[in-house]
Parts: C-alpha cells; sequence; structure tokens
C-alpha cells in the first residue's frame, strides 16, 4: 500500500509536469493509503463476525474515501474511472438497503444484514486501483498535443464534424419520435418501444450516448473560444434533453454527461484539479434534473403518489446489489472453475447473434434467474411486459463461476482492463482529432456492457470485433483525410476567415 500511495502521488506529480518541493505529501499519502487499507479489512472482518448496518454504512464511506484520494491525487484517471465507479456505488448503496431488509422483487427475497457489502468493496476496489496503477505506469512521460501535419487545416473536423453530426442525431431521433411518439410523453415502457418502434438507426443512436458524447466533448475540447464551446454544450444539453423523451434514465444519462465533461478536461490536465471544484456545482445539478426525471417515470408519469413511486424506487435500487448479495450469501467457496459455464461464454464470443444463444443457455444475469428466483423474474417478466433486465452482474458472475481467488484475479485483469482503455481514450482527447475518441470510447462502452451485464461477448465477441474494426478504418480514413486533403484546407480558410 505504500508504493500504491507513491505511485498515486508521482502520478499526480508527471500529470501537472512539477515535482512538488513538499517531501511530506509522499509520505503523507502513503500513510492515507495505508490507512484505507486497514480501515477496509477490519470493516471486512467486523462484517462477517457482527454484520449490521453500521458496517454495511460504512463500506459505502470507504469507497467514497478512496474515489476522494485517488480524485485528489491524479484528477484525469479520476475523471476516466467515473462511470464505473459511479456504478460500483450505486451497487454498493443498493447493498446497504438490502442488508437494511429491501425486498428484492425480481428474485422474490427480503435481506437481511450481511457481509456482502463489505467484502463487494474490496473487490471493486481492487478494481480501481489496479487500474489507477497502469494508468500511471502508461502515463509516466509527459503526454504533449500531438502536432498534426498541416496546422489548422483539418478545422472543419476538429470543430464541426461532431456538432454536425450530433444536430443530425438530435434531428433525427425527434422526427422519429413525432412518426411513432416519445415513450415519456406517452407513457411508454422505453424496452417496449424499442422492441416494436426502434429500428438499428434509432437504437444506435439512443445506446451508443457514451460514444457521441466522448465523439462532442473531444470537439469541444479543440475549441479555443467560448462561443463555439458553448454551442457544443447546447447541442450535448439538446441529445440529453431527446434522451430523456425516448425513456432513457439515470445511469446511462449520468455516464453519457460524466464522458462529456472528461473528454474536454483531459485536454489540459494542469486545469483539472481546479476546474471539479468549480464543475461540482453543475454536477450536482445535473445529478438533481436527472433524479427528478427518473422520478417522473417511476410515477407512471405523475399518476402514482409519493409513497407508490417510493415503492417502485426501492425496488429499482435493490436491483443493483441483488445478484451479488445471493451469490455471495450462496456461494462463499474460495476456489471454483465452473468447466461447462466457462465453455459455453466462450462459445458465445463466435455464436451469431450472441444474445439468443445467452438466453438460449441462460448466461450471465439469466444464470441467475434460472439459478435462484425462475418463478419470481418470470412473474417479473409478467408485471413489466417482459422487459426487465438484470444489473451489475460481472463480479457475481465471477463469484460463481470462479469462487473468491478467482474473483479478485478478475477484478485485478478487468482493472488493468479499464487503465489501458481509460489512457488510450486521454491519447485519443487529446491527439487534436476528435474522431481518434470513436474508438477507445466504443471500447469503454462495450467495458461498461461487461460490468453491468456481465457479457464477454459485448467486449470482445465476433460483433464487437466487427466495429472495432469498422471504427479504426474510419479514424485511418479520417487522419489521412486531414493530412493530405488540399479540400480540408480550403474549408478551414473560408471557416477560419468566416
Amino acid at each position: 500500500m505504500t508504493s500504491f500511495g507513491s505511485a498515486i502521488h508521482h502520478v499526480g506529480v508527471s500529470l501537472h509536469g512539477q515535482v512538488s518541493k513538499d517531501q511530506h505529501t509522499n509520505l503523507r499519502i502513503s500513510y492515507v493509503a495505508i490507512f484505507w487499507a486497514v480501515a477496509a479489512l477490519v470493516n471486512a472482518t467486523l462484517s462477517v463476525l457482527f454484520p449490521g448496518l453500521m458496517t454495511s454504512a460504512t463500506a459505502s464511506g470507504l469507497y467514497l474515501v478512496l474515489c476522494v484520494l485517488i480524485m485528489r491525487s491524479f484528477p484525469v484517471a479520476f475523471l476516466l474511472f467515473l462511470p464505473i465507479a459511479f456504478l460500483h456505488f450505486s451497487a454498493l448503496v443498493s447493498l446497504n438497503a438490502i442488508e437494511a431488509g429491501a425486498y428484492m422483487r425480481e428474485m422474490g427475497r427480503f435481506g437481511y444484514p450481511s457481509a456482502a457489502s463489505s467484502i463487494y468493496l474490496l473487490v471493486v476496489s481492487v478494481i480501481l486501483c489496479s487500474a489507477t496503477l497502469v494508468f500511471y505506469l502508461l502515463s509516466k512521460k509527459e503526454f504533449k498535443h500531438a502536432n498534426i501535419p498541416g496546422g489548422d487545416r483539418n478545422l472543419f473536423i476538429r470543430r464541426w464534424a461532431a456538432f454536425v453530426f450530433a444536430c443530425f442525431v438530435i434531428a433525427f431521433l425527434l422526427v422519429k419520435g413525432t412518426l411513432t411518439a416519445f415513450p415519456l410523453l406517452q407513457g411508454i415502457d422505453r424496452f417496449e418501444y424499442r422492441r416494436y418502434a426502434g429500428d438499428p438507426i434509432t437504437l444506435n443512436f439512443l445506446n451508443m450516448k457514451i460514444l457521441i458524447a466522448s465523439f462532442l466533448g473531444a470537439s469541444a475540447a479543440q475549441c479555443p473560444a467560448w462561443v463555439d464551446k458553448l454551442r457544443h454544450h447546447l447541442v450535448f444539453l439538446a441529445y440529453i434533453c431527446t434522451s430523456f423523451l425516448f425513456g432513457d434514465k439515470f445511469f446511462i444519462i449520468i455516464c453519457a454527461s460524466l464522458f462529456y465533461v472528461a473528454c474536454q478536461a483531459v485536454f489540459n490536465p494542469e486545469r483539472v484539479k481546479p476546474r471539479l471544484k468549480r464543475m461540482l456545482p453543475f454536477v450536482l445539478i445535473g445529478v438533481a434534473a436527472a433524479s427528478a426525471v427518473t422520478t417522473y417515470i417511476y410515477s407512471n408519469n405523475g399518476a402514482l403518489s409519493m409513497a407508490q413511486t417510493a415503492i417502485r424506487l426501492s425496488d429499482r435500487m435493490a436491483s443493483q446489489g441483488q445478484l451479488w448479495f445471493l451469490a455471495f450469501e450462496d456461494s462463499p467457496a474460495w476456489i471454483r472453475f465452473d468447466k461447462k459455464e466457462v465453455q459455453l461464454n466462450i462459445e458465445s464470443l463466435y455464436r451469431t447473434p450472441s444474445q439468443d444463444f445467452a438466453f438460449e443457455h441462460k448466461l450471465a444475469g439469466l444464470h441467475f434467474v434460472q439459478k435462484y428466483a425462475p418463478r419470481s423474474m418470470y412473474l417479473s417478466f409478467l408485471r413489466n411486459a417482459g422487459y426487465v433486465t438484470p444489473v451489475m452482474v460481472f463480479e457475481a458472475y465471477a463469484l460463481d463461476m470462479f469462487g473468491f481467488v478467482g474473483l479478485f484475479l478478475c477484478a485485478a485483469m478487468v482493472g488493468v482492463l479499464l487503465g489501458c482503455i481509460a489512457y488510450q481514450l486521454l491519447a485519443a482527447t487529446r491527439s487534436g482529432n476528435p474522431f481518434n475518441a470513436l474508438l477507445p470510447a466504443f471500447f469503454f462502452l462495450q467495458f461498461y456492457y461487461l460490468i453491468a451485464s456481465g457479457t464477454l461477448y459485448n467486449l470482445i465477441g465476433l460483433g464487437s470485433i466487427k466495429a472495432y474494426v469498422a471504427f479504426a478504418v474510419l479514424q485511418f480514413l479520417i487522419s489521412t483525410w486531414i493530412r493530405w486533403s488540399p479540400v480540408s484546407h480550403g474549408i478551414s480558410n473560408r471557416l477560419r476567415t468566416s
């Protein structure tokens, strides 16, 4: 842990391009890291011996402390990891509710005091810490903005392409909603709408929010004038509002917003830390707005009372951590290897469509449905017109297949992958070409699905690999066009003159 504290400090130094004269800063951070590790282990031990609400709440508090430590010493990494950290914290809050006795509707069980939240803290902390260390190793040398050949002749690509594309997406979705009805305004379940009225283009525009947010954020970072940045902010806000009209809710909206902010912040790492404080009020406003819209959606557009809405929200909250809770309580093996389940997951990588194969063989979230509560989940499908899906599956699935030892190894490997993806997104954002952000952003989106759904084929399946190749080819073509096209030079000159 001492080395972890040292690494965190040096990463912050390398990111800001300056060496601290205070030799005690490194030592103080190391002591804090050691204290945090001891506190997490002690809390886990107490939760095993004397499970209760205190150890459960302490686990959530300790995770927030870890996030603050990384944010203070390594703000760029924190911003890029934040969507995953947000998912994990939501699961911890859900576990707090479950261990206080909340009802897990899909699983048909009530919660009770347990060590599930305290052990979950250790697992997700391995992911976050290993990601931070890998990001540090990749960021040892000071990163400089790319010197793109042709100077500013790629002005259209850098400042206008993402903006124009986002405007097209918004216009397309508004026309689509006008023709087929907006789910939010008509009280239609978003999954039902997507099944019956969603064409492939509409579904991609709605599902790839992180991708579009990264593209638009990387473009906004290229704009030196506040007027240019403002039009990017306004079009992103319009895209988010349009997404709300299609029934999209809290999590994906917040994560997309985090990526939009992160892709701008990392463009100038030395300014990230002071900007975080200034951005906090806007983040809180965004969270409050998303919470209000989510509450409105869960109230059946205002038709339900506050008490009924609160029950629906608590049911939704409990669903975030219910699979981990059940896997932890029912599968406490230290070492395990489920050969059949592993083989089926590998087979799903090259089966098309992978989703149908996973459904047929009950992989990922459906594995828990089949194992724990087929009848309760079936009733939940009926109650929700067939449009529900288990969430936060990865850690529970890894525990069920590999035991605790295998779970922590999987957590470390996932953390390494997260650190690599975050660094590639940083490098792409600072390359000067916003199209370069598409491939790492899409990879992060698939990684996000891996954590939330436990589906390996989302990350390295045949369909995902085809998409990676397509984005790589697009990136290569755009980069070549920037370097060699005289037309782009003329466009840039006319834009600059105007």
